[in-house]
């Protein structure tokens, strides 16, 4: 984790990082059932991998995502490939900020 702060600042300083959001281990799930909200513990939602975190970029094509997700410590930092740490790539199709 010592190896991580100079990465993260190349990749915020990249001027395309709009959110870095890292996820609490503390999960509620929601599922409707029989016409209720039916509110229980999780995760339940089946995954190989643990998600960290979640960031959201603001880029003109996927090659230019690969580019500012690479700056990341996920892949930067040695340990990483030890840890078996990745980083996935999701276009979205809308992002709306509330006003």
């Amino acid at each position: 984790m010592q190896e991580c702060p100079p990465h993260l600042e190349n990749f915020y300083n990249s001027g395309r990082v709009i959110v870095d959001a890292g996820l609490s281990s503390e999960t509620k799930c929601l599922q409707r059932a029989n016409g209720k909200v039916k509110v229980t513990d999780g995760p339940f939602i089946e995954t190989k991998e643990i998600i960290g975190s979640s960031f959201l970029i603001e880029v003109e094509d996927l090659d230019e995502a690969i580019r500012i997700a690479s700056m990341h410590p996920t892949i930067q930092v040695g340990a990483g490939e030890q840890f078996g740490w990745g980083i996935e790539i999701r276009p979205i199709h809308y992002f709306k900020l509330k006003d």
